[in-house]
């Protein structure tokens, strides 16, 4: 699996696994299953911005639950619930389930 974080690093990384999880609003297939999620406009459409930039780390993580089944949403919800201390709590929890609800397979 491969995930990556910014979009304009996809010609310059070594696809690993038959997955792809990219953070785009314009994808191209780079695998046999390539999924997407326009990371940095969920964060900036919730407030989830520091020093400007787009905190995407748990929307990509909301993602990686749906498109792998290796965890669910609740399991991801509690374990961010006994992370993040508790006024990042909410942000944090809503960018993971608009990961996990907008990721999209390309076909």
């Amino acid at each position: 699996m491969t995930i990556i974080f910014e979009p304009s690093l996809k010609n310059t990384i070594k696809i690993m696994g038959d997955i792809v999880v990219i953070n785009s609003n314009a994808p191209e297939k780079l695998a046999q299953n390539t999924y997407y999620v326009d990371a940095n406009k969920i964060a900036r459409d919730i407030n989830l911005v520091i020093a400007g930039w787009a905190v995407v780390n748990t929307i990509l993580v909301g993602a990686i639950a749906k498109v792998t089944g290796l965890f669910s949403f609740d399991s991801l919800d509690n374990a961010i619930k006994s992370y993040f201390p508790e006024k990042y709590v909410q942000i944090n929890s809503n960018a993971a389930k608009k990961g996990f609800d907008e990721v999209k397979k390309i076909e």
